[in-house]
C-alpha cells in the first residue's frame, strides 16, 4: 500500500487462528527493495508488530507475535527512521 502520514489501518483477511508477526518498511524511493547502507543499517523506515525493536537485526518472533484466537486481533506497528 502507498505510504501516507498518520495512522494507517491494514486488514489481513481469512487468516486461520494461530500466532502471527508482521514487518513493514517504507520503500521511499520505490525501488522494490529495503535499502541499507554499506554495513547493513536501514536507509528507509521499518517496523515490527507489537512495537518490537530491532537491535543488530530483526527482533525475535516472540517479541513481535500476535495471537489470533478469534476473528479479529490488533497490534501497533510504528515505522522507525
Amino acid at each position: 500500500m502507498s505510504a501516507r502520514r498518520g495512522d494507517v489501518k491494514v486488514v489481513f483477511a481469512n487468516l486461520q487462528p494461530g500466532i502471527y508477526a508482521a514487518a513493514a518498511f517504507h520503500d521511499e524511493n520505490r525501488s522494490g527493495d529495503f535499502d541499507t547502507n554499506f554495513i547493513g543499517m536501514p536507509r528507509e523506515g521499518y517496523g515490527f508488530s507489537n512495537g518490537a525493536q530491532a537491535v543488530l537485526g530483526p527482533p525475535d518472533f516472540e517479541e513481535a507475535s500476535v495471537k489470533l484466537v478469534r476473528i479479529t486481533a490488533e497490534t501497533d506497528l510504528l515505522l522507525n527512521y
